[in-house]
């Protein structure tokens, strides 16, 4: 982490996160026109 900016109080260069995937996953757009 410390190779993309986190720490020593600086703000990261590259924002990296991490999840939990427990169901059923969707990818894309709710909605109609």
């Amino acid at each position: 982490l410390r190779r993309t900016g986190h720490g020593a109080g600086k703000e990261p260069w590259l924002a990296i996160g991490a999840g939990v995937h427990t169901g059923v996953a969707f990818v894309g757009a709710v909605g109609g026109e």
